[in-house]
């Protein structure tokens, strides 16, 4: 009723954790309308985001690049549509694995809450139980990945020299680490502008096709991932 009554003529409409259930009530206000991080197939928008599976499996790439084969996931326990794609990237990249290796790595996936706090408890909850620790994790946001650095610390894991950690979204909270964490960065403003300008498209002529404009994310290199194949590691394939 809000945004029938502003009389708006066109809608960005933030959708990151949206179902396709909260997403029916926005199509039906017949305006023109752009969604922004998410994407629906059910419904006849346009869409810009991340592409999620892509960042996932670009990251596990890196990792195993660096020499690391025996890798551990860190899952938002909140199910949304990038985290479950991210979830696709991951084991994706790791079929790269020796067979064995692949099946440690989709196993070993901790399932941990979303904020610093929830995610530290949940994998303090994880390394009670003694597990076989990965030489390296992927987080599915850099969110989970700085509580669950606070928890490794805690149990005497330096990072990156026993454990490596990447992180997901290139946030600001990543940057206060130390060391500061290796993460797969979007391009936000860009997604922004991206969204403005199909969004003025529709909005100057008629447009019959819907698209869904996809953002790679790339991997920014900081101080938490070890890479066993530098020359100070001559032939460590942890």
């Amino acid at each position: 009723k809000s945004i029938r009554s502003l009389k708006s003529s066109g809608i960005i409409l933030l959708a990151t954790e949206m179902r396709s259930t909260d997403i029916q009530r926005f199509s039906g206000l017949d305006i023109p309308m752009v969604l922004l991080d998410n994407f629906f197939p059910t419904v006849n928008l346009d869409s810009v985001e991340i592409d999620n599976h892509y960042g996932a499996w670009n990251a596990v790439r890196y990792l195993i690049a660096c020499g690391h084969v025996r890798l551990g996931y860190l899952h938002s326990s909140v199910d949304i549509r990038n985290f479950s794609r991210r979830y696709d990237g991951y084991l994706s990249a790791c079929r790269a694995l020796p067979e064995d290796r692949a099946r440690d790595a989709a196993r070993r996936i901790v399932r941990v809450g979303t904020t610093p706090e929830a995610a530290a408890n949940d994998l303090r909850a994880y390394l009670n139980k003694d597990p076989v620790l990965p030489t390296a994790f992927f987080a599915d946001n850099d969110s989970i990945a700085a509580g669950c650095f606070q928890a490794l610390q805690e149990y005497g894991l330096r990072i990156p020299q026993d454990i490596s950690i990447i992180g997901f979204d290139d946030s600001s909270l990543g940057r206060l680490l130390s060391p500061q964490l290796t993460t797969m960065g979007v391009n936000k403003e860009r997604m922004g502008a991206l969204a403005v300008n199909r969004l003025c498209e529709r909005l100057e002529q008629p447009i019959p096709e819907t698209v869904c404009i996809l953002l790679r994310p790339e991997i920014v290199i900081r101080g938490t991932v070890l890479d066993h194949n530098a020359p100070e590691h001559p032939g460590d394939t942890h």
